[in-house]
């Protein structure tokens, strides 16, 4: 049945309704006076097409107006269709359910299938225009099904079916485990699985072995025995379960197939061949049976019961066994193995390794025998050492030696010879020997020394080849001090001259005893040495050298001969420059002083050593300089303060050479400043000097040895130097003050100063001034310029003084006559205009300027000012306007003439007073309130002159405004506007009145009101019982009531209204809405504000019935075709901060109205983990094995919505969907990466506040280059309302955490950053081969790491990666500019616990 309704109402406007014309596509047309019309005996699952025809009475006879209404279209509902069957698929849990379509139309969409089992009922459903089954997943083994099933199309679900019973076979056998395996049997354990229901019971298990049966067994444990060794075979369980009850037929399952295995028997033929002394060679045959050999394990050891034997394992058939002892007997067996085990070992055979070879040593030789080391190691000792035998060979003679001791010695042999050594070591069985080596016999003494060509530093040495055959590679020649040389110690010199027989042998010390050996090398060695002795002869003494050279005499030094067995005795002889002798000095000692000779002059010293052996030896002759004579004191010339000029006599010259080459003078000051002037060969000198200083001055000559003695000392005293230029102090009408800077130079102190004043320099005045730097000229003529200059007193005078630079000062003008008030242009309230004359006496300088001076007379404010003005020099009348002053004010006004360097007094002054006027406007403050605003200003600094008797205070905003005007005392200014609109942003202006008008406007104020929610009382709806029936609502039905879409879910999952329908009174009820009767399901959101002046509030409602609908004992359906919507208006007379109900939102939050909000999702990267210092560079960077932080942000701080980061990884390129990833953040957690250490990934803050923070530790991806290594960031977030559970996960990332997937339903939104440069700067071990890593390679604490990227999972070798059937990429979305988010409404939470006074309903 279809019921169909439309409105009875008639307006005004319209003429009356007569009737109605219903038609649809199936039924003839219908007429009807009645408003309302039902549908009957339509068909299911049909589509009806249905219009609606007004006939309205135009008040004429038979005159009817017709009105159609558009066509409306419905369906049926469809029939409850039949359950044909039910078909298993491969597994006992998948099934599929087959239907035939209901009676009645092909509206239909698709089937819905409801099967329970235990009172849990599930659902599955297939939409599709043709689908005629339902596939059921998740089955539960072994299980009794009641399915039912619905067609459904887009009117709902039809009618179900009857219900269809459907029993799920039971799981097969899951597990055979074999045990207690042999060559020829095995046990196995038939593990039958946990059924998930109890229907059938299990009776037996039939096994077949390679598809053969071998009987039914129902315990666990079975033995299959006669198998062959080394086989596979394939084992089938067949299981039957039977229905104790017997409704049910017997079920029979086959589990997959099992492969099971007997152990290897032992190989054949084991064959040990091939010893030598340290290995040997195994081989074997393949033992029997036909499955694949794994691998050998080949056991040796030294006793044949293996106890400890040693082994390693192959797949070949033969082995070599190395690294053995030698001369020991082995014993070896072999085992194979295959994938179930290892088998029997083989037969055991042994071998005896060979014993060693002895290993042959050089020791020592001489000329006549060679001595050697041989050793052997003996092994096992199975064959016993006997003895050593060495044998030297040369030129086909053989020279033998027989010891068991290691060290033998072969001799009787030729010196310098080669000889072909080896060795053999003797055992009682066998013997074993080395190769041959060469060694050699050293050579003898070589032939008839002889010393010649004897010198002080050198000998030569001649001799004759040794005896011998052998070829000679060198001689080598050493002479040993046997006398004392200079510095104490004997001296060895040796030379190595190849095959020569003669060498002259060089740097030996003077004045020795030498002994000389020879001795003769070959390929064996250095023979015996021949002796002999030799003595080298002394040196004469170094040459004489200036010590120090004075005028008449010369100290000289010289270094005596090396080598001294005894001191010689020294002569000193002196010749003069042509070679001619000047006397002689004997017995004498160094350093000695020869005089008396002439300055500047040349001579030439020979020193001669006498030896207590009569050798004399004379030095090499020395050339030597006396310096020049001490000249005669300076005289001084002339001077000032900055120069002194100093004459002298020059020295004379020497014969015949030895010119003065220049002049020195040594200036020493008082200061302590010394100074060295070169002066070439003048005869005066003009150098710089300090003022006021005392100078001591001497003089010398220079030739090309040095200088000679200084003269005597010339005293010295500089004139004071220039004083700085005065400075201008002040002037009067008749005077003059100026000061100087304080002269401070050298050493005496400057007090005493003459100063001059003159007209233009005509010299008219002259003061002396002591102990003071400042002086004042008076009686001088007024505005008049003088040109003023100060000198310095010295102590000593020499040359003329030095003045100061001129200055030019001026006295004052005289006073002007006053000013008088202009009678043009009287007093305004604000300026003032004054007149005056020039000064009778002018003087000499042109008046430039004047200055006008006002200050105000009384009053408890100052105002006071002054202005400079420049005039023509040649006018005498003036006139200036004040401006800018107070109001009604008394000024004082006085004139100052003026020169260009200074004012003259004032004038006398006069008084004139300003105009009263309106006052200034003041200056504002604002504060706000809920509601309010509270105004302050401050009084106007002009006050007019007039007292203030009132201020006019005026604000405004967008939709109010108003005005007021408020009388304050002087002391209090301050007003408080009240009345107006919450949340609002107003401005305001202050004007102050007095007795002469208003002032203008303040500058303006702005200030916003304070929020908050103005109701009185809860609201009331009524219910009629016209509404109560179009409700089909009763007493004790529940209400709901909400500012939103009701959608309710089923009882167990939505909270229902405590507010239900009263007792009827007279057929109506009556709801009082205070969220205390009627619990948090109603909620108030303000749908406009309303009124001409914004003094109500407008709010819209939508009731419906929450009645619902009993399906089965488990199922409940909520029908919301029953509502209607109404609106609330309520006056704004009281004002709640919402702040202060902030506890209730929680409560509240069922029935809230959801608003939209606009946020700005960023994602930034850190330092540091305190997030202020963002990464820097284009592109930024960071270093691997460093930490990245990274912060996800709303942009705002609010309570009412907290950010989540459900899914975060990085890419190789920029790409979400790149296949190179790294997961960060998995379901709100840190990523579980096997190949991470712990703590390589933080989510420090996660579903807490309006940012997301976690940090990972960088890396490099795999066998990309340097110059690629980049990294994007992805992160999928969504938006929650901690409130709410809708949408949000409470997360718990412990290391016991079971997660909990975000929502299906929740809007995920993706933000991306990047690229990040990534830079390995530690030492690049992945460098080469990518470190032996497959797949990503990381260097850490100086070695290599290797990881896998997303999807893989590194394996117990540490280097490869294989797939992870774990991981399942995120579903990736499409990301907008902003993020929006549902938000709670908070503002009408203040609804709680207030009463609202409803204007109508």
């Amino acid at each position: 049945m279809v019921s169909f309704e439309y409105p009875s109402n008639q307006g005004t406007l319209r003429p009356t309704i007569h009737g109605y014309t219903i038609c649809d596509d199936i039924n003839p047309c219908v007429n009807t006076t009645s408003s309302t019309f039902n549908f009957t005996m339509l068909n299911a699952a049909t589509e009806l097409n249905i219009s609606l025809t007004t006939i309205y009475n135009l008040g004429f006879t038979e005159t009817v107006m017709f009105e159609a209404t558009s066509v409306l279209t419905i369906i049926t509902r469809p029939e409850a269709p039949t359950i044909a069957g039910v078909n298993k698929l491969l597994t006992y849990d998948v099934a599929v359910v087959d239907v035939t379509a209901p009676i009645g139309g092909d509206a239909i969409n698709g089937y819905v299938v409801n099967y329970t089992r235990a009172f849990v009922t599930h659902q599955e459903s297939e939409e599709g225009p043709f689908v005629l089954s339902v596939t059921l997943n998740n089955l539960k083994s072994n299980t009794m099904y009641s399915i039912y099933a619905a067609a459904i199309n887009d009117c709902g679900e039809g009618a179900f079916s009857s219900e269809f019973t459907y029993v799920t076979d039971p799981k097969p056998v899951t597990s055979v485990t074999q045990i207690m395996v042999s060559t020829t049997s095995t046990g196995l354990i038939v593990t039958a699985p946990t059924q998930d229901g109890g229907v059938r019971s299990l009776t037996t298990n039939e096994i077949y072995v390679d598809g053969m049966s071998v009987g039914d067994f129902s315990n666990a444990e079975v033995t299959l025995n006669g198998l062959v060794s080394n086989t596979k075979y394939n084992v089938t369980v067949f299981s039957t379960y039977v229905d104790p009850a017997g409704m049910l037929s017997p079920s029979i399952v086959e589990s997959g197939i099992f492969d099971i295995r007997t152990i290897p028997s032992a190989p054949q033929t084991l064959i040990l061949t091939g010893a030598t002394s340290d290995s040997f060679l195994a081989v074997w045959a393949k033992p029997l049976g036909g499955d694949a050999i794994t691998d050998y394990e080949v056991q040796y050891a030294t006793e044949p019961t293996f106890i400890a034997p040693v082994s390693f394992n192959t797949t070949s058939f033969f082995a070599t066994i190395s690294n053995l002892t030698s001369n020991t007997e082995y014993y070896c067996r072999v085992i194979a193995s295959n994938q179930e085990g290892s088998g029997d070992p083989s037969s055991v055979d042994s071998i005896l390794t060979d014993p060693a070879s002895p290993i042959l040593g050089f020791s020592s030789n001489t000329a006549n025998s060679i001595t050697v080391a041989v050793s052997v190691d003996q092994g096992g000792g199975v064959d016993q050492f006997v003895e050593f035998e060495i044998e030297a060979e040369y030129n086909g003679d053989f020279y033998t030696a027989t010891r068991s001791t290691p060290m033998i010695t072969v001799g009787g042999l030729p010196s310098a010879r080669r000889f072909e050594v080896k060795a053999k070591a003797v055992f009682q069985i066998g013997t074993t020997q080395t190769g041959t080596q060469p060694m050699y016999t050293v050579p003898g003494p070589p032939q008839n020394v002889q010393i010649s060509e004897v010198t002080e530093t050198s000998v030569r040495v001649s001799w004759d080849p040794p005896i011998g055959g052998s070829v000679i590679s060198g001689y080598t020649t050493t002479l040993t001090a046997t006398s004392t040389v200079d510095v104490g110690e004997d001296m060895a010199v040796s030379e190595t001259n190849g095959v020569t027989t003669s060498v002259v042998v060089t740097g030996l010390a003077t004045n020795t005893d030498f002994s000389v050996s020879v001795q003769a090398e070959n390929i064996a060695g250095i023979g015996e040495a021949t002796m002999d002795v030799t003595t080298t002869l002394p040196l004469a003494s170094g040459p004489a050298s200036t010590v120090v050279a004075y005028g008449t005499s010369l100290q000289i030094e010289w270094n005596p001969p090396p080598n001294l067995a005894s001191s010689p005795t020294y002569s000193v002889v002196v010749y003069d420059a042509f070679g001619n002798q000047l006397f002689e000095r004997n017995t004498v000692t160094s350093p000695y002083t020869v005089s008396p000779l002439s300055g500047s002059t040349v001579y030439h010293v020979t020193v001669v050593s006498e030896f207590p052996s009569a050798i004399v030896r004379s030095s090499e002759t020395s050339r030597h300089l006396t310096v020049p004579d001490q000249m005669s004191s300076l005289m001084l010339d002339s001077g000032s303060s900055d120069t002194v000029k100093v004459i002298y006599n020059p020295a004379s010259d020497g014969f015949p050479c030895c010119e003065i080459t220049q002049y020195e003078i040594l200036v020493n000051s008082s200061n302590g400043n010394q100074s060295f002037i070169n002066n070439p060969l003048d005869v005066s000198l003009t150098f710089s000097a300090l003022p006021n200083t005392e100078y001591q001055m001497f003089i010398r000559a220079w030739n090309s040895e040095g200088p000679g003695r200084y003269s005597l000392g010339l005293t010295v005293f500089t004139n004071p130097g220039s004083v700085g230029p005065a400075r201008y102090i002040s002037s009067t009408v008749h005077s003059i003050t100026f000061e100087w800077d304080a002269l401070v130079q050298g050493d005496f102190i400057i007090s005493n100063y003459v100063v001059s004043i003159s007209p233009y320099l005509s010299g008219d005045g002259t003061a002396f001034v002591s102990g003071k730097t400042n002086a004042t000229f008076t009686m001088l003529e007024a505005n008049r310029q003088y040109a003023i200059v100060v000198q310095a007193e010295g102590v000593f005078e020499l040359g003329s003084k030095n003045a100061s630079s001129v200055v030019f000062m001026s006295t004052a003008p005289s006073a002007p006559p006053s000013p008088v008030a202009s009678t043009a242009s009287p007093p305004t309230t604000s300026m003032i205009t004054i007149e005056w004359s020039c000064a009778e006496f002018r003087g000499c300088l042109d008046i430039t300027r004047y200055q006008i001076n006002w200050v105000q007379i009384g009053g408890n404010q100052s105002d006071s000012g002054s202005e400079v003005i420049d005039t023509d020099p040649d006018s005498c009348e003036f006139a200036y306007q004040i401006s800018g002053l107070r109001i009604n004010t008394f000024y004082s006004i006085s004139i100052t003439a003026g020169n260009d360097q200074v004012f003259g007094p004032p004038s006398d002054p006069i008084e004139i007073c300003t105009n009263p006027a309106v006052p200034d406007p003041p200056s504002v403050q604002l504060h706000h309130q809920q509601q309010a605003i509270i105004v302050e200003w401050e009084p106007p600094i002009v006050g007019g002159g007039v007292e203030i008797t009132m201020y006019n205070i005026a604000w405004s905003s967008a939709s109010d405004s108003g005005h007021k005007q408020v009388t304050v005392s002087n002391s209090n200014h301050t007003a408080v506007i009240t009345g107006l609109l919450p949340v609002t942003t107003y401005e305001v202006t202050v004007q102050a009145i007095n007795g002469h008008g208003t002032s203008s406007v303040s500058t303006t104020g702005t200030v916003t009101t304070g929020s908050g929610i103005i109701c009185t009382e809860a609201p009331i709806i009524r219910l009629t019982a016209e509404d109560l029936a179009r409700f089909g609502a009763v007493a004790g039905d529940q209400i709901v009531v909400s500012s939103r879409e009701i959608n309710y879910q089923p009882a167990a999952n939505q909270l229902t209204s405590q507010c239900k329908i009263p007792a009827l009174v007279g057929g109506a009820a009556e709801f009082h809405f205070n969220l205390t009767d009627c619990e948090p399901l109603v909620g108030f959101v303000v749908d406009k504000f309303d009124g001409v002046d914004n003094t109500t509030l407008l709010y819209t409602y939508t009731v419906q019935l929450a009645r619902f609908t009993v399906l089965s004992n488990v199922v409940q359906r909520f029908d919301p075709t029953v509502s209607f919507d109404f609106h609330c208006v309520f006056n704004r007379s009281l004002a709640v901060v919402s702040d202060n109900v902030q506890p209730n939102i929680a409560k509240d939050l069922v029935a809230m109205d959801p608003g939209h909000g606009q946020f700005d999702l960023t994602l930034d990267f850190f330092t540091s983990d305190h997030y202020n210092t963002s990464l820097v560079g284009s592109p930024p960077t960071v270093e691997v094995l460093t930490f990245v932080f990274a912060q996800l942000s709303l942009g705002v701080e609010t309570n009412n919505v907290v950010l989540q980061a459900e899914y975060c990884w990085a890419t190789l390129a920029s790409s979400p969907e790149d296949p190179v990833s790294y997961p960060i953040i998995v379901d709100g957690c840190p990523a579980d990466n096997t190949y991470d250490e712990p703590g390589a990934i933080l989510v420090t803050r996660n579903y807490q506040l309006n940012t997301v923070q976690f940090q990972f530790k960088a890396f490099v991806w795999a066998n990309i280059p340097d110059r690629d290594q980049t990294m994007f960031v992805h992160c999928n977030t969504m938006v929650c309302d901690p409130r709410n559970e809708e949408g949000c996960t409470d997360l718990n990332c412990g290391s016991s955490r079971k997660r909990r997937n975000v929502p299906v339903g929740g809007k995920i939104q993706r933000v991306t950053y990047g690229p990040i440069m990534l830079i390995n700067k530690g030492e690049d071990l992945c460098a080469e081969a990518n470190g032996g890593c497959e797949d990503l390679c990381v260097v850490e604490n100086q070695s290599i790491k290797c990881l896998c990227t997303a999807g893989q999972k590194l394996n117990i070798d540490g280097r490869t990666c294989s797939a992870n059937k774990y991981y399942g990429a995120k579903e990736n979305q499409e990301v907008p500019q902003f993020v929006y988010l549902v938000l709670v409404a908070v503002l009408l939470v203040a609804l709680v616990g207030l009463s609202i006074h409803k204007k109508q309903s």
